[in-house]
């Protein structure tokens, strides 16, 4: 393994556990089924429904509307996505940072950093 593959995996793994010690979470709205997200919280606790107007507030419901049951859970989806666009993208750079790199070899790579930015995005569209 040479340096640059060293500095891909080091990085990846970085981004790994940070993704792990922070992971994404959803507010639900029980009667309406809707998602907002609550943002990215320690592994070791999750975030507190807010208070009845806050929480109309991040839902966009009206003053008027009857207040709903709200919970709190894991957004499991997004932190999928998550982990597999980093282990793309580790693969992927490892692969294209080799010393001798053929078509064989650069063909996958482009192909796995490619599946990479795409899990990547979804995870920034689906805040």
């Amino acid at each position: 393994m040479n340096s640059k593959q060293s500095t891909v995996l080091i990085f990846a793994t970085v981004l790994f556990l940070m993704s792990v010690l922070t992971q994404p979470w959803l507010y639900e709205d029980t009667k309406y089924h809707a998602r907002r997200s609550a943002g990215y919280h320690l592994f070791t606790g999750e975030p507190k429904v807010k208070s009845d107007a806050e929480m109309q507030e991040i839902f966009s419901y009206s003053k008027n509307e009857t207040l709903n049951a709200y919970n709190v859970r894991k957004n499991t989806v997004r932190l999928h996505c998550e982990w597999i666009a980093i282990l793309l993208l580790a693969v992927g750079g490892i692969l294209i940072t080799r010393d001798r790199i053929t078509p064989l070899i650069f063909l996958p790579a482009i192909f796995l950093i490619s599946l990479g930015c795409v899990c990547a995005f979804v995870v920034l569209i689906s805040s």
